[in-house]
């Protein structure tokens, strides 16, 4: 039997906080962002009683879904660790006139 998107939740969020408490951080973010993927798919539902039977509807939280999909994209930059590139300092090549420099983006450098 699966379990249900609730139990789940609870489950995530349970780990989380011992992992918390245990200092170990990077298994408590990781359980709250799944968390919170979870909670980003459950609809805010409503019911109410009246005559005919009522209503019921159902919404989804758009921004739950955009802040869920933000700290995914965190959490990827965060596991790419430090970029670099090499770079190459060159001194500018003076133009015949020798006011303009031919490798520089601007034309004059002073």
């Amino acid at each position: 039997m699966a379990t249900s998107l609730i139990d789940q939740l609870d489950g995530y969020m349970s780990t989380a906080l011992s992992a918390l408490a245990g200092g170990d951080y990077a298994t408590a973010l990781n359980n709250a962002l799944c968390a919170q993927g979870i909670i980003a798919t459950l609809p805010k539902a409503t019911r109410s009683a009246g005559s005919g039977g009522g209503e019921q509807s159902a919404a989804w939280d758009a921004a739950g879904i955009e802040n869920f999909i933000r700290r995914l994209q965190q959490q990827l930059g965060a596991s790419l660790g430090v970029q670099y590139a090499p770079i190459t300092i060159q001194e500018p090549a003076p133009y015949s006139e020798g006011e303009q420099f031919a490798n520089s983006a601007g034309g004059f450098v002073q």
